[in-house]
């Protein structure tokens, strides 16, 4: 059911704000090393994109960000990363709107990344239950789930709602099993 819902969710458009937030992390899939990377908006908590990938070179992170541009239907004002070097070129070339914030330290007083670093920690937890992913055909499957769940079904109390509501995804009658309603609402 995981993919007949994705499918759905690709069609709604999250109303995000200027400021973007992008990390990367390592993950084993079929026993080798991959990177997860994810863009996330800071107002709305909503989870933009997320993608695994082999490398962590240019041309990945440049998937990354233009895929991030098509779903928002829009660039940030402002990306804040940390110190991996492929930010730099992927971010000039795929956001030429954007300022890019890149954070070397966690020392560094401008601002955090700790938005997206706690989502890390969240896909931590949930990968390590489930003692690892079996292949990157699997680990696509598995995160694009985790990602409706983190914008669909499980309210942040940050926000005090879901990142779909806050991001204007109009989602009534979600009350219940909202499993149940996502899937309802992916068969209409």
């Amino acid at each position: 059911f995981s993919k007949i819902i994705d499918e759905y969710v690709k069609t709604l458009k999250p109303e995000v704000s200027e400021i973007w937030h992008t990390d990367e992390m390592k993950i084993q899939a079929g026993g080798k090393w991959k990177w997860l990377w994810h863009v996330l908006d800071e107002e709305t908590k909503f989870l933009i994109v997320n993608k695994v990938s082999a490398k962590r070179r240019v041309r990945d992170s440049r998937a990354l960000f233009n895929e991030a541009k098509e779903v928002a239907q829009k660039q940030p004002e402002f990306m804040i990363t940390d110190g991996c070097h492929s930010y730099n070129r992927s971010i000039v070339k795929e956001l030429p709107e954007t300022s890019h914030v890149r954070l070397t330290s966690i020392r560094d007083k401008r601002t955090n990344n700790n938005v997206v670093e706690r989502l890390n920690g969240s896909v931590r937890d949930r990968i390590k239950t489930m003692r690892g992913l079996h292949n990157e055909e699997t680990a696509d499957l598995m995160l694009s789930a985790y990602q409706n769940y983190y914008n669909f079904i499980r309210p942040h109390s940050s926000i005090a709602t879901t990142p779909a509501i806050k991001s204007g995804i109009n989602v009534k009658n979600f009350e219940g099993n909202r499993w149940m309603r996502l899937l309802e609402k992916s068969f209409k």
